[in-house]
């Protein structure tokens, strides 16, 4: 029985491990949206089509596979809530 458990452990443990990296490699996207800048993990048709914004309202800037990196390239335009250049 404590070896069964045992090996249960060691492979969820193992799934999580293995699954955190393609978790964390979602794309990020600097946008422009009601005139000041904003990163998100959805992509402007999933902003748009949800009723978030209106396809008016947002523009992408820049796309990044880190939120380090977006945040980088927001910083660059300003930083986040930063008015739009």
């Amino acid at each position: 029985m404590k070896i069964s458990a045992f090996i249960c452990a060691i492979a969820l443990f193992g799934t999580l491990f293995t699954a955190a990296p393609s978790m964390a490699s979602s794309d990020h996207y600097v946008y422009c949206a009601r005139g000041k800048i904003i990163i998100d993990t959805r992509n402007i048709a999933q902003l748009t089509g949800s009723g978030v914004y209106k396809s008016t309202e947002i523009k992408e800037l820049s796309r990044a596979s880190d939120r380090g990196m977006a945040e980088l390239m927001a910083r660059s335009r300003g930083g986040v809530g930063a008015q739009c250049k």
